[in-house]
């Protein structure tokens, strides 16, 4: 449970950080609400995405891994072309940021892992 609090933390501060940045890239209203969405959506996806890899990792870290990583290319496929333009955001800022932060919340995911065991040396 630690790990999990631990990288939804640490995602949200990861995010926060990439929007204010991406808010200085992209000024005006329209963006800085398209930016603002896209954090809340990549927050979501990303504790979906981080849920089943951790479920998944003391099996097939891969797959879970791969899986999660489906769910965000689907997400921001489908921001991209019905999301983004149902609710209106400009689409540069609403997937530039949504794959942004995707990108560094993706980089932190291996710290909160499970470690697998490591094997016991046979003695010599």
């Amino acid at each position: 449970m630690k790990r999990i609090l631990g990288f939804a933390v640490c995602a949200a501060l990861l995010i926060a950080a990439v929007a204010v940045l991406s808010i200085l890239a992209f000024p005006g209203e329209e963006r800085q609400r398209a930016i603002i969405t896209s954090a809340g959506i990549a927050f979501m996806t990303q504790g979906i995405g981080f849920g089943i890899v951790y479920l998944m990792a003391p099996s097939n870290v891969m797959l879970g891994w791969g899986a999660g990583m489906l769910a965000r290319i689907i997400t921001l496929a489908v921001h991209g072309f019905l999301g983004a333009r149902i609710m209106g955001l400009p689409l540069d800022a609403s997937l530039l940021s949504l794959a942004a932060f995707f990108f560094v919340t993706s980089l932190i995911e291996p710290l909160f892992l499970p470690q697998p065991p490591v094997p016991a040396r046979a003695p010599r």
